[in-house]
């Protein structure tokens, strides 16, 4: 039986809720990521999962579903903007009007009740779930979930189609994720050579499509590595993500980056073999989107919650 009408059928019968309110903090796979274990950690607790995504930076007005098909119950209540997020602020008079919202909701639980929990969850642990057919540990059963949810609607279908086609990629491919931007507050950039020297090491294969946020990367390994083909969806115009400007951005730049960051993501994940670094979300993601034997990062060696 389809996997989605399952989940659903379970997750109507529970009798607590969670709002999970996604697009707040972070950038678009920051959010997924945790989404995706807050669900699992939900499913585990019997907790029926509805989603807030009104507001997320990374859409329109409709959030999750200006790029992907529906998948849960969602809570249009716009309050969830001020009272639901991952680390409420700790003034009294917040908390405790955050407490009456939680007590109109009437059975509810926001994301802060159950975010450090759903991150802390023993990934080596033996994970069933037998109403949905899952089991194995956590980064195979988040699998299936990515599996379940990462759907598009129709018309990011054909405008990520579009793209990829126009890239006319090789048969056969390296996928590269090598992160600029932000990325320097979380931990330290690692030098091209590190990623390459890794490729190098895995496969014999000269064809790479790059996922960056900074165009320097491409003119730096076009200009190293010579036998070398590199493919990359990065506008030359881009030098680093940084999620609070984005947010500014005009809502066709925006779609513009999000349906070149899906497509990206795509392509990543049939790659022959994939090298990036599990510090990052994006890595963090295909570490559990991909099979773990041609997936490999060059910071962390274990794929781990991040």
């Amino acid at each position: 039986m389809d996997l989605l009408y399952t989940y659903n059928k379970l997750n109507d019968t529970f009798p607590k809720r969670l709002v999970f309110h996604l697009g707040c903090d972070g950038g678009f796979f920051s959010e997924y990521n945790n989404m995706i274990l807050v669900m699992l950690y939900c499913l585990r607790r019997q907790l029926r999962f509805t989603l807030y995504s009104q507001d997320a930076g990374f859409g329109f007005g409709r959030g999750w579903n200006d790029y992907f098909l529906p998948f849960c119950p969602e809570d249009n209540n716009p309050l969830h903007s001020f009272f639901n997020m991952r680390f409420p602020h700790k003034y009294p008079l917040f908390l405790r009007m955050m407490d009456m919202f939680r007590k109109s909701l009437r059975n509810a639980c926001l994301t802060s009740d159950v975010f450090h929990s759903a991150r802390t969850m023993d990934i080596r642990e033996d994970i069933c779930i037998p109403e949905l057919g899952l089991s194995g540990d956590l980064r195979t059963v988040c699998r299936r979930l990515i599996e379940m949810t990462w759907r598009y609607n129709s018309e990011t279908a054909q405008r990520i189609r579009t793209v990829v086609t126009d890239l006319n990629l090789p048969a056969q491919y390296l996928g590269l994720h090598i992160r600029g931007g932000d990325k320097f507050i979380e931990t330290e950039r690692l030098d091209i050579a590190v990623y390459m020297d890794k490729a190098a090491q895995i496969t014999d294969i000269r064809s790479a499509f790059v996922l960056t946020d900074d165009y320097r990367v491409i003119e730096s390994l076009c200009e190293t590595y010579l036998d070398w083909d590199f493919y990359t969806l990065c506008d030359e115009s881009e030098k680093g993500y940084y999620n609070k400007r984005f947010r500014k951005e005009k809502a066709s730049v925006r779609r513009h980056k999000m349906i070149n960051l899906f497509a990206s993501m795509d392509i990543l994940a049939e790659a022959e073999a994939f090298v990036g670094t599990f510090s990052s979300n994006p890595g963090m993601y295909l570490g559990m989107r991909r099979t773990s034997g041609q997936t490999f990062s060059v910071d962390i060696p274990e794929w781990k919650i991040w």
